[in-house]
């Protein structure tokens, strides 16, 4: 979920298949147990993309959605570390 035309390909998909949006679990999280001394810039990068930018992603297109269809819906973030 960290590349923009994946995320609107599905979003699209989503709204065409099922005609509205009610709930976004975004699910998807990534950790490295590592000391910071040890951690390399694309291990942290890699993290970044996953745990904020893909949720980024996600909650615009998807907020869009329920917005434009005036549903009160929730977006829901869940990270394991």
């Amino acid at each position: 979920a960290t590349r923009e035309e994946c995320v609107l390909a599905l979003s699209r998909g989503v709204d065409e298949i099922f005609g509205r949006v009610d709930l976004l679990v975004y699910s998807a999280g990534i950790a490295k147990a590592a000391f910071i001394s040890d951690f390399q810039l694309g291990d942290f990068d890699r993290s970044l993309q996953v745990n904020l930018v893909g949720y980024f992603l996600c909650a615009r297109e998807f907020s869009r959605l329920m917005i434009r269809d005036g549903i009160q819906g929730r977006i829901i973030q869940i990270n394991s570390k």
